[in-house]
């Protein structure tokens, strides 16, 4: 990455944002996903607990819509939906 991009990522981290998408400037002003763009974001793995859990209202109604975590300290919630079928056992 140059060290422009480099910078720039580093501000948007500093802001509190999750990442930034680089792209040609032929395609600035595109809302879509094209090869000539590239995301970077920050990553990292988190232990979380489950502490509650959505409804599914369509196919999946006898288990459950979405998820409620939080890790150890309550820090940090998230709720994760999208879960596959063969996930929802």
């Amino acid at each position: 990455m140059q060290e422009g991009a480099r910078q720039h990522f580093g501000e948007i981290l500093a802001q509190g944002k999750e990442g930034t998408v680089f792209k040609y400037a032929s395609t600035i002003g595109q809302d879509t996903t094209s090869r000539k763009q590239v995301q970077r974001r920050l990553d990292f793995v988190v232990d979380l607990k489950i502490v509650g859990m959505e409804p599914e209202k369509g196919k999946n109604e006898a288990t459950f819509g979405s998820l409620s975590t939080e890790t150890g300290e309550g820090l940090l919630r998230v709720s994760r939906s999208g879960f596959r079928a063969a996930e929802r056992v």
